[in-house]
C-alpha cells in the first residue's frame, strides 16, 4: 500500500493538482477519487439561470470506467454548451484532447418519466490503462428558473472526494430553500448586487457497496436546493408550500379536459351499463388502455404541461401526463371524481424529503377517492391491472393536485399477505432417485409483478424460467398452463409437470433427497465482514409451499424430523415435516419483513437467513423395509 500511496502522491505534484499529501484513507474501497469538483448555478437573471460544471476524476481500475464518459443534459428550453476536457495519463500527460465534435447528440428520455423532451450530449472514452484522469468544463444555460438540484460530491458507491465546491449566486431579494445532508449549512456571503452560498466538502471517503445496499441518497452528504420563487414559460409559481407547488401543477391542465363528442358517447355507453361508480371507473380504465398507448411526446412548455384531452383521444397515445390527464377527462365527463398526482417513481426509489417543498417528482398517475376507499391507476401500462400499481410507485409519498388543496398523500403499501406466493406439489418418487412433479404455484401482488410478461413468453423461454434457481441438473418440464387474475392485488398462477432424474440420491436401501426440493428464493446472504454501511429489505414477502411426496413402495422415513420455527426482527421460518401412510408432507413458509437496519445488525441478518438455508438443505433419508 506505501508503494500505491506514493505512487499517487507523485502523480499529484506532477500534474500540479495539489500539493498536499493525500490521505490513505481515500484510496480505501476506492475505484475513483474526485480531485476536484465545482458546480456553480448563477440565477442573477430572472428569466433564467446558468449551470457551470468543473471535474476533475482520478479514475483508478477498470470498475469506474464509466465515469470516462460525459454527459451534459439540455432540453427544448436550455442549452449545453462543452466549453474544454482532456484525458491525461498517470504522469499527468495528454493522451486526448477532448472537442466539441467529438460529442454526440441523443434522446436522453427515460421511459416514463414526467421530464419527456431531455436530450444530452454525450462523449464517450474506454482507458487503455490505469490510473487516467479525465478533467472537463462544460456549462447549461436555461430559460427558466424552474429547479430542483442535490449537490453530493459522491455520486456512487467506490468513490471518494478530494476536494468540491458547490455555490449559487442569486439576485439579492430572491429567496433558497436549501437543505443539508451530513454538512454544515453553507457560507453566506452578501452585497450589493447579488448573495452567494457556499458549501465546500474535503476529504470525503468512499463508501464501499454491500449486500442489500441502501440507496446511496439516502446516506450520502450533500445539499438540496430550490427557488423559493419561479418562473416557467410565462407560468410563474412557488415552493412556498406543497398547496403552491400544486397550484402552479393544476394551472397547466387549465382547458385541457375536453373531450371529442366521440369518446362522449363512448362514455354515455360504459354510464348505461355500469351504474355502480367502482365498476363504471374500472371500465372507463380498460377502456382507456385499449384505445392507448404510452408515447414520449412534447408540447406546450415541454416536460411539465400535457396534451391536451382530446389530441390524446384522436392520435392514441400520450406520456404520463398526457394519459393521465386524458384518463381524468374520461372520468370527469363520466361524473367521477379524480386528482392527478405526481409521484418519484422507480423500483426501491423512495428517497424523498417531506419537509422540503420542491419537485422531487418525475412521473404522474390518477387518484380515486371514493367513499371509503381510494383507488391509484398507472396509466401508461396497458396491461396493468385496475387499481394495482406495483413497486413503481407503491410506498411513497405523492403530490396530490387539487386547486388550492394540493397535499402529500402516501401511495399503497403492499404487505405480506398481498405479496405472496404459494404452492402445491405432488412429488412421486422412484427407487432409483428420479421424480415426477405436478406442480400448482401462484403468485400474488407484487410477486404477479414479478412475472406479469409470462403469459408474453414463447413456451421454451416460460420452461426455462420455472426451472431457474431450482438446482436440477437433469429435467424436463411440460403441460405448462397459466392463469391471470387481473384484480386489485393481481394473481398469476402456474401448473406444470416435472420430471427430474436423480432429485435423490441412493445408496444401498437408502434414498436421500432434500428437505426443501421446491424451494424457488434465495435465501443464502453473503457473508460481509466488519459492514460499514445500513442494510434494508423494500419489500414484505410469504413464500408458503406444501409438498406431498409419495414414496416409493415399501419405503419409509428412517428418522422422524422435528419441527422448525425461526423468528428474528428480519422475519419468520416454519418447516413441519409430517408422515401420512405413503406419504411425507413437508410444509414450509417463509415469512420476510421489510425495514431499514444499522450495520452492526448484518451478522444477526445473515445466522438468520443461513440457517434457514442449512435447514433447506437438510437430507431426508429413506430407507427399505427388509
Amino acid at each position: 500500500m506505501r508503494i500505491f500511496i506514493g505512487l499517487f502522491v507523485f502523480l499529484f505534484v506532477s500534474t500540479q493538482l495539489t500539493a498536499q499529501v493525500i490521505d490513505p484513507d481515500l484510496l480505501k474501497n476506492t475505484n475513483s477519487i474526485i480531485l476536484d469538483n465545482s458546480i456553480t448555478i448563477n440565477t442573477n437573471n430572472s428569466n433564467g439561470y446558468e449551470m457551470i460544471v468543473e471535474v476533475k476524476t482520478l479514475l483508478l481500475n477498470k470498475n469506474a470506467k464509466d465515469e470516462a464518459n460525459i454527459t451534459i443534459p439540455y432540453d427544448h428550453f436550455s442549452s449545453a454548451e462543452f466549453i474544454q476536457g482532456a484525458i491525461k495519463d498517470k504522469h499527468g500527460e495528454i493522451i486526448k484532447k477532448i472537442k466539441k465534435k467529438d460529442f454526440s447528440d441523443y434522446s436522453a428520455v427515460s421511459g416514463f418519466s414526467l421530464f419527456e423532451d431531455s436530450r444530452a450530449l454525450h462523449y464517450s472514452y474506454e482507458p487503455v490503462a490505469y490510473p487516467v484522469i479525465i478533467e472537463y468544463t462544460f456549462k447549461i444555460k436555461n430559460k427558466h428558473t424552474f429547479f430542483t438540484y442535490f449537490f453530493s460530491p459522491i455520486e456512487k458507491y467506490g468513490q471518494s472526494v478530494l476536494q468540491a465546491k458547490f455555490v449559487i449566486n442569486s439576485e439579492p431579494d430572491k429567496a433558497f430553500h436549501y437543505k443539508s445532508f451530513g454538512t454544515s449549512d453553507p457560507q453566506i456571503i452578501k452585497n450589493s448586487d447579488q448573495t452567494s452560498y457556499i458549501w465546500e466538502f474535503n476529504d470525503m471517503l468512499a463508501l464501499k457497496w454491500e449486500p442489500f445496499a441502501v440507496d446511496i441518497n439516502s446516506i450520502r452528504k450533500g445539499v438540496l436546493v430550490a427557488p423559493v420563487d419561479f418562473e416557467y414559460e410565462g407560468f410563474a409559481g412557488s415552493n412556498e408550500s406543497w398547496v403552491s407547488l400544486g397550484n402552479w401543477i393544476h394551472q397547466l391542465q387549465e382547458g385541457r379536459h375536453d373531450l371529442p363528442e366521440s369518446a362522449k358517447t363512448d362514455l354515455k355507453k360504459i354510464s348505461e351499463t355500469y351504474q355502480e361508480s367502482y365498476e363504471r371507473a374500472k371500465a372507463i380504465y380498460e377502456y382507456m388502455q385499449s384505445k392507448t398507448r404510452y408515447v414520449s411526446i412534447q408540447l406546450g412548455i415541454g416536460g411539465f404541461q400535457p396534451f391536451d384531452a382530446k389530441t390524446v383521444h384522436e392520435l392514441g397515445y400520450g406520456d404520463c401526463k398526457a394519459l393521465t390527464n386524458y384518463t381524468q377527462a374520461l372520468m370527469k365527463e363520466a361524473g367521477i371524481e379524480s386528482y392527478y398526482t405526481l409521484v418519484k417513481a422507480g423500483t426501491n426509489a423512495y428517497n424523498f424529503e417531506e419537509s422540503f417543498t420542491a419537485n422531487q417528482f418525475n412521473h404522474v398517475i390518477l387518484c380515486l377517492p371514493f367513499d371509503n376507499d381510494t383507488v391509484w391507476m398507472e396509466c401508461t401500462n396497458q396491461q396493468i391491472p385496475f387499481g394495482f400499481l406495483g413497486d413503481f410507485t407503491d410506498n411513497r409519498p405523492a403530490l396530490l393536485i387539487k386547486e388550492n388543496a394540493s397535499a402529500l398523500v402516501k401511495t399503497p403499501r403492499y404487505d405480506n399477505q398481498h405479496n405472496h406466493s404459494y404452492s402445491t406439489a405432488l412429488l412421486t418418487l422412484e427407487p432409483n432417485g428420479n421424480a415426477r412433479i405436478n406442480m400448482e404455484r401462484s403468485h400474488k401482488g407484487l410477486h404477479y409483478d414479478n412475472i406479469s410478461y409470462y403469459p408474453s413468453l414463447e413456451p421454451r423461454d416460460i420452461k426455462k424460467r420455472l426451472g431457474n434457481g431450482s438446482g436440477w441438473k437433469n429435467y424436463t418440464i411440460d403441460q405448462v398452463q397459466i392463469a391471470v387474475e387481473k384484480s386489485r392485488i393481481p394473481q398469476i398462477a402456474l401448473s406444470y409437470q416435472v420430471d427430474v432424474l436423480a432429485l435423490g440420491t441412493t445408496s444401498g436401501s437408502r434414498i436421500f433427497i432434500p428437505a426443501s426440493p421446491m424451494t424457488t428464493y434465495e435465501v443464502a446472504v453473503p457473508k460481509v465482514r466488519s459492514r460499514q454501511t445500513p442494510f434494508a429489505i423494500y419489500q414484505d414477502e410469504i413464500y408458503s409451499d406444501t409438498l406431498f411426496i409419495k414414496l416409493p413402495e415399501g419405503y419409509y422415513l428412517e428418522q422422524s424430523v422435528d419441527s422448525l420455527m425461526l423468528e428474528s426482527a428480519f422475519g419468520l421460518f416454519i418447516r413441519d415435516i409430517k408422515v401420512k401412510e405413503d406419504q411425507l408432507v413437508v410444509i414450509r413458509t417463509l415469512n420476510l419483513n421489510s425495514g431499514r437496519w444499522e450495520a452492526d445488525q448484518y451478522d444477526a441478518f445473515y445466522d438468520f437467513r443461513e440457517k434457514i438455508n442449512r435447514y433447506d438443505q437438510q437430507k431426508l433419508i429413506l430407507v427399505k423395509k427388509e
